[in-house]
């Protein structure tokens, strides 16, 4: 079952990331990159998709000026940037499947988020396809 963790530097999740693997990053960032981007800025968050306790998935949420940076002037909305599944879990739902699980996550950490706005590079089709079956719950931003 997939769960949504905020990433922690406890030693188990940085081995998985030190194990995460992910040969294509022309259209998303690597753990490591999410990781530092939010230590610099402290309206991201970065987040471990989990099944189980095995991280096979990552993404970053982003508030204040990243949906603003798209264009986005209400103060209830949200970013998620930078999903990426590990290779090895790739094609087993697992992003949709966290896409999912999202709005659960953000009532919990988020409560007062009313729009998820997606970032994808408008020459990823394979993510646009996804977060267009998941219209219902999101808004996309390309």
């Amino acid at each position: 079952m997939i769960q949504l963790v905020r990433y922690s530097t406890t030693r188990g999740a940085l081995k998985q990331i030190q194990q995460y693997q992910l040969v294509n990053v022309i259209y998303t960032a690597t753990p490591q990159q999410v990781i530092r981007a939010c230590k610099s800025d402290l309206e991201r968050t970065a987040v471990m998709i989990m099944n189980g306790n095995q991280l096979v998935g990552f993404f970053c949420l982003h508030v204040g000026q990243g949906p603003l940076s798209y264009g986005e002037t209400e103060v209830n909305t949200i970013l998620l940037r930078a999903l990426s599944v590990d290779d090895r879990f790739k094609h087993q739902r697992v992003a949709s499947d966290a896409l999912a699980e999202l709005p659960r996550y953000l009532a919990s950490h988020y409560p007062m988020i009313q729009t998820i706005l997606l970032a994808v590079n408008h020459a990823n089709h394979v993510a646009q396809h996804l977060y267009l079956t998941m219209v219902s719950l999101i808004r996309i931003a390309a």
